[in-house]
Parts: structure tokens; sequence; C-alpha cells
């Protein structure tokens, strides 16, 4: 019997992919998102709001998996929209685990990020940071087996416009030039949406892997200058960047594993007050 997916979030770039991957694999695909995808197969749909539980429950009740796409990822988005971003990324993600607990769905995924190594990133990182520590408290109380998927960074066909290689494909394809904020020298570990949907398959469906986070990224680290290059070269255009000194950079440069917790500081009184002090406080309060 073919096992029921549901896929919150499965309109965007990943979740149409990782729905053909699943499709294929004998899956049936049961998506919710505020926008109907565009597939050339069967499948479920419902438009819905992750922070409309109910909806959700619903929606979900006898699903053998769910997998959470939903969520604002764009960075320069979050920074100026960062109380949608965290009650969407945040609070929609606690709805998808509520609903799980409820319906009793036993196998949870969850789509993250790079960004939570990273200094960077903006409330998308920090949101998605919050995430993960909520669904491993949560699936640890209840008893679900949740993976966490951090994404490299993803293109192919079908991205979003403000995609890091579509936006400079569209740019070069229009102005026959593109104009980069940054150096050329920052390092990006690219990889193929197809490439990031079947390791995403596989371990989503294996039985053996339980409560675990999977970084999915590419095998080779490139710049972002010699990733302009390939483009023009691919299009046919002679180079042409121009880079422009940026004032502050919410994306990382070299490596995205820059990220560390804040110090902290210890604080003692001088002189304590005594345990049995506060004990016999205690007794006066509660026998006044």
């Amino acid at each position: 019997m073919s096992k029921k997916i549901s896929i919150i979030g499965g309109s965007g770039f990943l979740g149409l992919n990782l729905s053909r991957e699943f499709y294929r694999r004998g899956f049936d695909i049961m998506i919710y998102d505020l926008k109907k995808p565009k597939l050339n197969f069967n499948f479920i749909y419902k438009k819905g709001d992750v922070l409309d539980l109910k909806n959700l429950v619903k929606f979900t009740k006898d699903s053998d998996f769910l997998i959470n796409l939903s969520g604002i990822a764009e960075i320069n988005y979050s920074r100026t929209n960062y109380m949608k971003t965290i009650n969407h990324n945040v609070l929609g993600t606690l709805n998808t685990l509520e609903a799980c607990k409820i319906n009793r769905i036993k196998n949870y995924a969850f789509s993250s990020t790079i960004y939570v190594y990273s200094e960077h990133g903006s409330f998308y990182k920090s949101s998605k940071q919050s995430a993960e520590c909520i669904i491993q408290e949560f699936c640890n109380t209840f008893e679900i087996n949740f993976k966490i998927l951090r994404y490299g960074s993803l293109y192919g066909s079908g991205a979003q416009n403000w995609n890091g290689i579509k936006k400079y494909v569209i740019e070069i394809l229009k102005n026959r030039k593109v104009v980069y904020h940054g150096t050329g020298n920052e390092i990006r570990q690219l990889i193929h949406i197809d490439d990031a949907c079947k390791l995403s398959a596989d371990i989503i469906t294996n039985k053996k892997i339980k409560n675990k986070s999977f970084t999915i990224t590419g095998n080779k680290s490139i710049s972002s200058s010699r990733i302009l290059g390939e483009i023009f070269r691919v299009i046919g255009y002679k180079k042409k960047i121009l880079f422009k000194k940026i004032k502050k950079n919410l994306h990382y440069s070299r490596t995205p594993y820059t990220y560390k917790p804040i110090k902290s500081s210890i604080i003692k009184p001088k002189k304590d007050k005594k345990l049995k002090q506060g004990i016999i406080e205690i007794l006066d309060e509660l026998n006044s």
C-alpha cells in the first residue's frame, strides 16, 4: 500500500521538486499551501495557512509522514519583516508539530538551512535556530521521529527570482552585465535541486535514521566570481561584473560555519543569604 505524505509548503521551489521525487517513489502526495502547485500528476491539495492549526490538523489526518517546508526564506525580506518571519517560521513550525501529536504522525521532517551555523542570515537564521530547538524538545517529549535537513545553496529550474543563480541569470540576460554586491571571493557550495531532493527522500524514508540533523550541500566550493563567470560563458556574453562594496552583509562570505553563542559572564553576590534564612522567610510568609 502506498504511503501518504503531507508536504506543508509544497508549492515552493523545494516543495515542487520534492513532491515529484516522492511521487516517483510511489507515495500519495498531499500538499498544503496558500498557492496551488502546478504538477503533472494526481495529488491532493488544500489551500491553507500554516498558522491555521485547525485546518492543518484536519488536512494531515491519516498521514504517515509530515514534511514542513513552509517558511519565509528570503534573508533581506526577513530583516525588515521580522514579526511575520518569526510568526511563520517558529509558530508555524509549532503548529505542524502539534498536528503530528494530535494525528499521531510519527515521522516528521523539517527544512532548515546552513545559516544556523552562521553569524549572518538575519531573522531567517534566528527563526530557523529557534524552530530547530523546539522540534528537538517537542519530538523527544512526544516520541516523534524527527529529521532536520539543513540545505545549502540550492539552484535549478523553477527557483524563485530572488534565488542566487537565477537572479544573476535574469540580470545578465537583461543587461549583459551584473552588479555584484561583494568582493567576488565569497564561497558557496552549490547543490542542484534534483540532487538535494534525492538525498532528502533517502533520509526521510530511511527507518533506521531517527532524531538526526543533516547538512545537504554540494561537493565543491566555488567563489561567487567563478559562478558569475560560468553564467556569462554559458549564455555566451562577454563577462562584465561590477563589484560594489556593501555596508552590511546579511549573507555569509567565506564559510557559514562561524556561529558562536554569546559568552556568559558569571556574577555572584559578595555575601549571599543563607539557605536557612531563606526557608524561614518562606515559612513566615505561609504562616502570616
